[in-house]
């Protein structure tokens, strides 16, 4: 049957072997290796091979699946996030569902510790929840975890997978149905699924006698986040490398081969069309990497020198500056005070969070904020001191302010930290994105946000519609556009601040406030009006536009997947102990392998793959060293060794030859 077949890669040719053979696989590539192009090149020989067999193609992000489906035109192929579809075979069976629902609330394992008893008088009474609890409502897939028995209850995205694994353990039918749905199963990504969905595929499944083929796609070496399988161990599994590289230049190539430790050590691609092939010689690119260290904040500095002469840090398609945290990139940004108080205000997260743990009686709601945290004191650190004694000058009077509000209202405040960046807001549409978790504030902002994009860009019958603006005349047209140049200059002026803002736009653009809205900043949203008003309006322009990569600045794990001719690293572990790009490049050449099993180091040295990894023409690595434990003289060294001696660069040097 191979014989016939369109030239495709050695690598599909070998899993098409596999299915001849009916062995499940493993394909592992490298970054730039075209894992994506292998998983779109297979399932189109598939539908030409077996036009009548059907596939599921799962994967981590939407993202993923909107990718592979832009690439495929097949109506026996079904392309899905993996929480998605486990939710869709086990969603129909809600009797299964809502017994293995009761088996994980009672279940004495640590990590079923998310299924917990509902909110109600159940726990009080000491009642043990049976089938009857659920008798009038169902179970559904939400954004958040909790058990109604009027109402229905709901699971989130962290319990979606640990339900779903539990009744194909359970239930063989399920083993069965998911067969009959599949005859081939590819899972994009497999690096970064968790080990509940590689316990379906590759254990729980074997339940069912009926065939089908389960393929697997993925690179362990860029497992950057904490819930990957990473490696999958499993020897049932053929295992098929790829080992060419289609995207960075010869430089990049050699260094992170060096970060490899899986055996598996990439070569240019033979391909003259890939894109890290000249297309003149038809040789591969060269390309440039540096590594620079200095004592100093510098990098501003840094950008001036001619290390950075064919940089454009405004085409921010070909340029990114990557570092670890939104923190870090806010601040560079420009929204540094909006990004603290949606993700670390003191005041909430250190007070109003830490005291609604300590389950103060309702009898105390009418007392007053002062005089709860006075009586209901808060310690924190080695010598246990009470927290308001750390608090800074800023938040000292923001508490001022709230003292003498009653702990009723205070205690009912929520931020929902994944709101700020968590901007979906499809503009063709005019709708937010289902799994958007926008704030009733920031969806104010944003309604007079696009406003304004959409008078800018001469879109008036969209502008209209969104505003529900009805024009008779051209008197009309002519208030519109005065109104909106007006509104447009005062946010000009970068001093406006956020109510200000909302209150013009709501004269100016007639924006009523409708009562969602009211009720929020009155109730759960008290606390972030009270806080988020009095800051800039630019500063959430700013949020936007970054969202939106109007900056050149993203974080390190956002990027995975993507691509882009320069590349800039900033180590900084941004206070964020998951890594320590210290600790990495002192010991990324331990020959006593004292760290291979420390997860810290691992972590982080695949997230410094990933980003090294990016990189299509020139990658810059920049590190500020000025702490006294640490070996400077052996990063420096390491670095060397990783890079090349000749492109390793003391920075304070570089800077201070120009000055």
């Amino acid at each position: 049957m191979v014989e016939g077949r369109l030239e495709i890669e050695d690598e599909v040719k070998e899993i098409l072997q596999c299915i001849e053979n009916k062995k499940n696989f493993i394909l592992t590539g490298g970054a730039g290796s075209g894992k994506t192009y292998s998983l779109v090149s297979l399932i189109q020989e598939i539908g030409r091979l077996y036009p009548n067999k059907s596939i599921i193609c799962i994967t981590y992000t939407n993202n993923a699946v909107a990718e592979i489906k832009s690439r495929i035109s097949n109506d026996k192929l079904f392309v899905s996030t993996i929480h998605e579809f486990l939710w869709k075979i086990i969603k129909k069976y809600q009797k299964e569902l809502k017994e293995t629902m009761i088996e994980l609330i009672y279940s004495e394992e640590e990590k079923y510790k998310k299924f917990t008893l509902p909110k109600d008088n159940l726990e009080k009474n000491e009642m043990k929840i049976n089938l009857g609890y659920f008798l009038n409502s169902e179970i559904v897939y939400d954004e958040y975890y909790s058990l109604k028995s009027e109402e229905n209850s709901k699971i989130g995205h962290d319990e979606v997978l640990l339900i779903a694994e539990k009744m194909f353990e359970k239930y063989s039918k399920l083993c069965d149905i998911l067969k009959d749905n599949a005859n081939f199963i590819f899972i994009d990504e497999y690096q970064d699924t968790s080990e509940e969905v590689t316990n379906i595929f590759l254990n729980h499944i074997n339940k069912s006698k009926k065939e089908n083929i389960i393929g697997f796609f993925g690179d362990s070496m860029q497992s950057i986040y904490e819930t990957g399988i990473g490696n999958i161990k499993n020897d049932s599994l053929k295992r098929i490398n790829k080992i060419q590289n289609r995207r960075n230049p010869l430089k990049v190539i050699e260094l992170t081969n060096r970060l490899r430790d899986d055996g598996i050590k990439q070569i240019p691609s033979k391909d003259t069309q890939a894109t890290n092939i000249n297309e003149g010689t038809g040789k591969i690119k060269e390309g440039n990497v540096k590594f620079i260290y200095s004592d100093n904040n510098i990098l501003e500095e840094l950008k001036k020198t001619y290390i950075f002469n064919d940089w454009d840090f405004k085409n921010t398609l070909n340029t990114k500056e990557l570092r670890l945290t939104h923190k870090l990139n806010a601040e560079e940004s420009g929204f540094k005070e909006l990004y603290s108080l949606y993700i670390n205000d003191f005041i909430y997260s250190k007070l109003i969070s830490k005291l609604k743990e300590k389950k103060i009686s309702e009898a105390e709601d009418i007392n007053t904020f002062g005089y709860i945290i006075e009586k209901f004191p808060i310690f924190s650190g080695k010598g246990k001191e009470n927290i308001l004694k750390q608090v800074d000058t800023k938040s000292k009077e923001e508490i001022e302010k709230i003292k003498d509000i009653e702990w009723g209202k205070i205690k009912n405040s929520f931020i929902n930290k994944d709101s700020l960046l968590d901007y979906k807001f499809n503009g063709l549409t005019e709708k937010y994105e289902s799994t958007s978790n926008r704030d009733k504030i920031l969806q104010k902002l944003d309604l007079i946000y696009e406003s304004i994009n959409l008078y800018s860009e001469n879109k008036y019958v969209e502008l209209f519609k969104k505003l529900k603006i009805k024009i008779s005349s051209y008197e009309d047209k002519i208030k519109i556009r005065k109104e909106m140049n007006e509104l447009i200059e005062l946010m000009k002026s970068q001093n406006d601040k956020i109510y200000e803002i909302i209150d013009k736009a709501n004269n100016i653009l007639n924006i009523k406030n409708d009562e969602k809205y009211i009720e929020f900043i009155g109730n759960k949203g008290w606390y972030l009006w009270n806080r988020i008003k009095d800051i800039s309006f630019s500063e959430y322009v700013k949020s936007i536009e970054y969202q939106k990569e109007y900056f050149p600045y993203s974080t390190q794990h956002s990027v995975k997947g993507s691509e882009f001719d320069n590349v800039l690293v900033i180590l900084d572990n941004g206070k964020w102990n998951m890594y320590n790009f210290n600790l990495l490049l002192e010991n990324i050449f331990d020959e006593n392998n004292i760290l291979e099993k420390n997860k810290i180091f691992n972590r982080t040295k695949k997230l410094f793959y990933v980003c090294c990894t990016r990189a299509k023409e020139n990658l810059i690595v920049f590190i500020q060293i000025n702490n006294q434990k640490i070996n400077k003289e052996k990063i420096i060294s390491n670095a060397k060794k990783l890079f090349g001696e000749e492109n390793v660069i003391n920075g304070d040097n570089l800077v201070n030859n120009i000055s």
